[in-house]
């Protein structure tokens, strides 16, 4: 793998004040009554947004914002805590169709869970962990190794089930001798 040092400022510093102000604005009470699912229920979410990807290996280490998407599902174990399994990832370089050149990602496939602390407010927890597959088009590599995330959201209610839902997360994990680390900020929609 071959990318070029950098010594660009990452946003990463630049988004722990937006994240501080997310997480206090979303300590409030939602005007929705709360998490609210029965337990059994299954809960659904798409997530888009950008993340600061940071990737090193020994001597070299790159650092750029990059498209993330996800999609998460699971069931709703009580109504204060849903698990899931989550997979998407970060974008590298876009495929073609007509080109099995291109392309390229860090992709997640983990187990995750949302915990929501108060009865009274769709504030959440997400954490998650399992395997991460670094793969690349170009030098037609695939290789897996393990990774974790951790970040907070917010549910805000549209109406019955569904929720827009903002958040931010940390990611780290290994692959082989790549290292790899994120914050991520984005927004989705939740069905629960």
């Amino acid at each position: 793998m071959s990318f070029h040092a950098t010594s660009t400022p990452t946003i990463a510093r630049a988004l722990c004040p937006v994240a501080l102000l997310f997480i206090l604005i979303s300590a409030r009470p939602a005007w929705a009554a709360g998490p609210g699912d029965p337990p059994g229920w299954w809960w659904f979410g798409v997530d888009l947004g950008a993340g600061q990807l940071q990737r090193s290996v020994p001597g070299v280490s790159e650092s750029k914002l990059r498209f993330y998407a996800s999609i998460e599902g699971g069931v709703a174990v009580t109504p204060q805590l849903l698990i899931g399994v989550e997979t998407g990832g970060w974008l590298l370089q876009a495929s073609d169709y007509w080109d099995p050149t291109q392309g390229a990602a860090i992709s997640p496939l983990f187990v995750t869970a949302r915990i929501y602390p108060s009865k009274m407010s769709t504030f959440h927890l997400r954490i998650g962990g399992g395997l991460v597959n670094a793969w690349s088009n170009p030098t037609d590599t695939s290789n897996w190794g393990t990774g974790w995330e951790a970040g907070v959201g917010y549910d805000v209610r549209l109406g019955g089930r569904h929720h827009i839902t903002p958040f931010v997360l940390y990611s780290g994990g290994r692959v082989g001798e790549l290292d790899i680390s994120a914050v991520t900020v984005g927004a989705g929609y939740t069905w629960r």
